[in-house]
């Protein structure tokens, strides 16, 4: 295991964890962004899509990985809720969920 010198370390790299980061090192922190996901380039995601039985599950596009589950993850979901619609539309991926809503709000 590594050791590293950080000030801050900020949990995601969504949108939110992105900036925070970014304002803390142009403040001078040392920053160390620690994120779940795997990162995905933007032509694996269009290549996915393309080839993708399932394209109205936006969440198909991405990698499903054992360590970072997305919500259509089996499982992912409490079984408590199953037969509910329950939609949370979360993505474990370097950029978070902005890459999932295509970072359109």
């Amino acid at each position: 295991m590594s050791d590293y010198d950080a000030d801050v370390i900020v949990v995601g790299s969504g949108s939110l964890g992105s900036m925070v980061a970014l304002e803390l090192a142009r403040a001078g922190k040392k920053v160390i962004v620690l994120e779940a996901g795997p990162e995905t380039t933007d032509w694996k995601v269009t290549d996915n899509f393309r080839n993708s039985a399932r394209q109205n599950n936006f969440n198909a596009l991405f990698p499903d990985v054992p360590y970072a589950p997305n919500s259509f993850s089996p499982g992912y979901i409490s079984p408590h809720l199953e037969g509910i619609e329950v939609f949370p539309g979360t993505l474990r991926s370097v950029g978070g969920t902005s890459r999932h809503w295509t970072a359109a709000t």
